[in-house]
């Protein structure tokens, strides 16, 4: 895996404004429906009434409204999965800004094919890993 760096924008598609754009309207979007006084935005989970299992993103919401809080350490306990990958996308967030105002440079990953295995290992690994933790913390 190699980085590269480019000055200004290029011909290729922008993603520091998609994904700024797209990680700031999540955000003002949990924010606007979290922080209401009612349990959860979306009712009770379907996959743990149908299952009896939590399903992968039990605790999100507890988490992200920890996160609203300024508890990190609460966040990442209710779903460690849910709370580093908002923290990630805010400072992907800060990133993005200061590459659209064109202050910092443009980072592009270069990915070889084989290398692309053990990223998917991981991403998998990792959802696993989160959801044997819910699992076993007994959601």
């Amino acid at each position: 895996m190699t980085v590269a760096v480019a000055r200004g924008r290029t011909a290729a598609l922008d993603h520091e404004l998609l994904w700024t754009a797209v990680g700031l309207w999540a955000a003002v979007t949990a924010w606007l429906l979290l922080r209401q006084p009612w349990p959860a935005p979306f009712g009770a989970c379907l996959f743990k009434a149908l299952t009896g299992w939590p399903c992968l993103t039990c605790g999100g919401t507890r988490a992200l409204r920890a996160l609203l809080a300024g508890e990190a350490g609460m966040a990442v306990r209710s779903n460690p999965l849910v709370a580093l990958t908002a923290m990630g996308w805010a400072v992907y967030a800060c990133y993005g800004g200061g590459a659209i105002v064109g202050a910092w440079p443009r980072l592009r990953l270069r990915v070889a094919p084989a290398e692309r295995a053990w990223l998917r290992a991981g991403a998998l690994l990792a959802l696993a890993s989160t959801w044997g933790f819910l699992v076993f913390d007994g959601r």
